[in-house]
């Protein structure tokens, strides 16, 4: 079984390597490699029946309507929060768990380098300053750390928290989700009571909206929220309002899903550090992003036969 067209969507030449080019010439009878801008898009979708996404890209009902023979959408990452094939029976496959220690480690990092200010000892020590500092850093250990989502990453998250540097873990989750003696709270309390949040949530209709402005301005004073999630999980606006007044401290990697305007206002602020979309971006990482994408593939047409 081979699927008849597969258009890519918005993927450069580096994102697969060339053994997976040649992979998946074999699964069909026609690649295509496009942008979301391409004006011939609707055209190349109406005899495809395989889409692949790039992560980020959202493939909306009047875009499913272009490909009458579409029976396969594939996510090239773990999140399917923008998919909306409507009411038509078709298969859609993200990459699950290919990144879980690569966002594990990098949220660790974050929180470690806020506490110990590694950023701005950098600065000093390119300007020559290499004296003490006049605030000493903060340790990990016995700190309250609030994770939102407890899903794979989450759950290495705290772990790696806990167990290797001793801090004081609570968790919230839709679901009570952890049998290893960490707490669950309430979504409020959780906000309310911890120092630092690492928010690993996928975005679904129930979790769209979840952190608002209400729920935002609950955050304890001198929180660090580390956001490691889709955007829409926020009111950005009501964020904007708590960085401002210097409440709290906002890290996120997905700015570039982010409004454009909120990006300038955000990169503004000193109470906001933005990165690119680099937290799942380890060698391992991509390594097992590739393989696991293909193998997607070949079980669905394995199991169309």
């Amino acid at each position: 079984m081979r699927f008849a067209r597969i258009v890519l969507l918005d993927f450069e030449e580096h994102d697969l390597a060339p053994e997976d080019w040649r992979a998946l010439g074999e699964l069909a009878d026609e690649v295509q490699r496009c942008r979301s801008s391409d004006p011939e898009l609707r055209a190349r979708l109406a005899r495809a029946d395989c889409l692949l996404v790039q992560l980020g890209v959202a493939v909306t009902p009047e875009l499913v309507a272009a490909a009458p023979a579409l029976r396969y959408v594939g996510v090239f990452g773990t999140s399917t929060g923008r998919i909306d094939v409507g009411e038509r029976r078709i298969a859609v496959r993200n990459v699950p768990g290919f990144s879980t220690e690569a966002v594990a480690e990098f949220a660790i990092g974050i929180v470690l380098e806020h506490l110990r200010e590694l950023g701005s000892a950098r600065e000093r020590a390119a300007r020559g300053d290499f004296s003490d500092p006049v605030w000493p850093g903060r340790e990990l250990r016995g700190r309250r750390l609030g994770i939102v989502g407890l899903g794979r990453i989450g759950r290495r998250v705290a772990e790696i928290a806990a167990r290797g540097f001793g801090a004081d873990v609570r968790y919230w989750s839709r679901r009570a989700a952890c049998d290893d003696g960490i707490p669950r709270l309430e979504l409020d309390e959780l906000l309310a009571t911890c120092e630092i949040f690492c928010v690993h949530l996928a975005l679904t209709p129930e979790t769209r909206g979840l952190l608002d402005a209400r729920r935002i301005a609950r955050i304890a004073d001198g929180a660090l929220l580390v956001h490691l999630a889709p955007p829409e999980l926020l009111d950005v606006a009501g964020l904007i309002e708590q960085l401002r007044i210097g409440r709290l401290h906002f890290v996120t990697d997905h700015a570039d899903e982010m409004d454009r305007r909120d990006v300038e206002t955000l990169s503004r602020l000193e109470t906001c550090t933005l990165y690119p979309p680099i937290g799942y971006g380890t060698r391992e990482a991509r390594v097992a992003r590739r393989a696991r994408f293909l193998a997607e593939l070949r079980s669905f047409l394995a199991s169309a036969r």
